[in-house]
């Protein structure tokens, strides 16, 4: 038999059926569009510290977590930390603007490529107390209820837990044990007396405060009620002004273009299994979870789910490319690269979803992938490596055709 070219491996078949140009084996090697063979650059290592999270910004600043700190690495591959105490659980990110945001179950932070870092979201005020003090304020029961407000924009956090108090005479009210967070202030929202509707009627407010009168109610009502933090670990997409929060089962979004607060009463929807990622494209979002994949097309709150894959997905932070990168023809538009159980695939613009690998190439079933997406020497690659229950550990890689190595052994 003549080959003239190779087409990359192939296990869906014995050896003795193999496609033509398919192979049992590829050991550092790449394959271009034309079946030729290349050998696989070698690799030098630039430091030993431990390292997860990398992520590239629109710029090419890359971020990454090194001995539990976030750093920024500059040109050299040298690291300089701009967060300390990240810790070892995976960083998760998206980039809206010239703004990171990046999350993790016990982080949420907020970021710039310059090396700026803030807390992602306003907390809410977790206590305060309240006492009689003297002014002039009627007699009657009023709801009172404080948020923090950060100084550096003015941006206003969720209300915090209400308290009702009884001014059983004239009088004030004294407000104390709020705690002090540095960069944030306390506003003060109170009711109109033996009312529902609550007014701001203090700001810039640390620790304790007297409130005396009600004449310093400008009309100012309370916005925020119902309004938290982000939460949950990620992954994150953005999409039609929000960013998407993956927590389990649940897919949180953020309110429209404010990405810093998210009301948990109805900015949620719920997945019948656990979900595994979130990509987002023109059209809207593609949800991986461990039964099948899903797109999301449209605005959040008029959006529906469309199942586009029954093969569940790892864990893993799908990767954009160019469509005609990996698909033949005139497929154009950025796509987004993932892995399923059921192969390599490629989710298109319109929530179309492609398969390159299925006819070909049968992955072990994984439990989390690591991926990424380069341009080198000619070729466009796609890089996996997979961790799943069985043994070997799995590692691929694939180019503009399908390419991939399986490595038997760690130091291959």
């Amino acid at each position: 038999m003549e080959l003239k070219a190779f087409t990359g491996m192939a296990n869906t078949s014995s050896s003795e059926t193999l496609p033509e140009g398919g192979l049992v084996h590829a050991t550092n090697v790449d394959i271009d569009d034309t079946g030729h063979i290349r050998r696989r650059r070698g690799t030098t290592q630039i430091d030993a510290a431990s390292y997860h999270s990398l992520f590239k910004a629109n710029d090419d600043t890359v971020f990454g977590v090194k001995d539990g700190n976030l750093c920024r690495l500059n040109d050299a591959l040298t690291a300089t930390s701009i967060y300390a105490g990240v810790g070892s659980e995976q960083l998760h990110y998206v980039q809206v603007g010239e703004r990171i945001y990046a999350k993790s179950s016990s982080q949420a932070l907020s970021f710039t490529t310059d090396g700026t870092v803030e807390q992602w979201g306003v907390p809410h005020v977790p206590v305060f107390y309240a006492a009689s003090s003297n002014g002039v304020m009627p007699a009657a029961e009023y709801q009172i209820v404080l948020t923090y407000t950060r100084l550096s924009d003015g941006l206003e956090g969720g209300a915090s837990e209400g308290q009702n108090f009884t001014l059983h005479a004239q009088g004030g009210i004294y407000l104390s044990g709020i705690p002090s967070i540095a960069g944030y202030a306390a506003n003060v929202y109170i009711s109109t007396p033996n009312g529902e509707t609550l007014y701001r009627v203090a700001k810039g407010v640390q620790s304790t405060t007297t409130i005396s009168a009600l004449a310093s109610q400008l009309g100012i009502p309370l916005r925020t009620t119902g309004k938290y933090p982000p939460s949950g670990r990620g992954p994150l997409a953005q999409s039609f002004g929000r960013i998407y929060i993956v927590d389990g089962h649940a897919l949180w979004a953020t309110d429209p273009f404010q990405y810093e607060q998210v009301d948990m009463a109805v900015s949620y929807k719920l997945m019948e299994s656990r979900i595994t990622f979130a990509a987002s494209v023109t059209a809207g979002i593609y949800v991986g979870t461990e039964s099948g994949v899903f797109f999301m097309g449209g605005e959040f709150d008029k959006a529906t789910l469309v199942r586009v894959s029954m093969h569940g997905a790892p864990d893993q932070t799908p990767q954009k490319i160019d469509a005609s990168y990996v698909l033949k023809g005139d497929q154009q538009g950025v796509g987004v690269l993932f892995m399923t159980d059921g192969g390599i695939c490629v989710g298109m613009q319109n929530g179309e979803v492609i398969n390159l690998t299925n006819k070909q190439f049968e992955f072990p079933k994984a439990t989390e992938v690591s991926l990424m997406y380069r341009k080198q020497d000619g070729l466009n690659q796609f890089l996996g490596v997979s961790s799943h229950p069985g043994t070997p550990t799995g590692s691929a890689r694939f180019g503009d055709f399908v390419d991939a190595e399986i490595i038997r052994h760690k130091e291959l």
